[in-house]
């Protein structure tokens, strides 16, 4: 009980902000900075465009501040024989924009189509994977963590 408050309490500061980002998906990618992260070196690195990357101190029930990093990337990968060790995000919602993928969190492997959203939690790694037909996918993904 006490996990699902925590990651309600974290939804809830968070939905505000991610409404805020919003704003940013809508820009070219001319005007996008370029990742200060690399990918892990498991298959050919992507493409990384950070959208947006801020420190919002929104306030919570009690009325207290509380710093919140929120990073929006998106991820232009190409497909690879082996499959895509996506770097550690902390916490993040990930959403496939195209594409045909296939992720493995914790053990599970999950089909993935354009339209999906999934959350990856603080400590798991996850990996992607594409079969022929599909070459190409781009995903985009929001980390939220507290503290920073």
């Amino acid at each position: 009980m006490q996990k699902v408050r925590r990651s309600f309490g974290l939804w809830a500061l968070a939905l505000p902000c991610v409404a805020m980002i919003v704003v940013y998906t809508t820009m070219p990618l001319a005007q996008q900075k370029p990742a200060t992260g690399t990918a892990a070196v498991s298959a050919e690195a992507p493409e990384v465009a950070t959208r947006f990357s801020e420190v919002l101190r929104p306030k919570n029930a009690k009325g207290t501040v509380v710093a919140l990093k929120v990073e929006m990337k998106q991820w232009r990968l190409s497909r690879s024989d082996q499959a895509f060790a996506m770097p550690d995000q902390g916490f993040y919602l990930a959403h496939l924009i195209s594409g045909e993928i296939t992720t493995e969190i914790d053990g599970k492997s999950v089909a993935h189509h354009p339209g999906d959203f999934w959350v990856v939690e603080k400590g798991q790694r996850m990996a992607i994977s594409m079969q022929l037909p599909h070459e190409s996918a781009v995903l985009q993904t929001v980390a939220l963590n507290p503290g920073h």
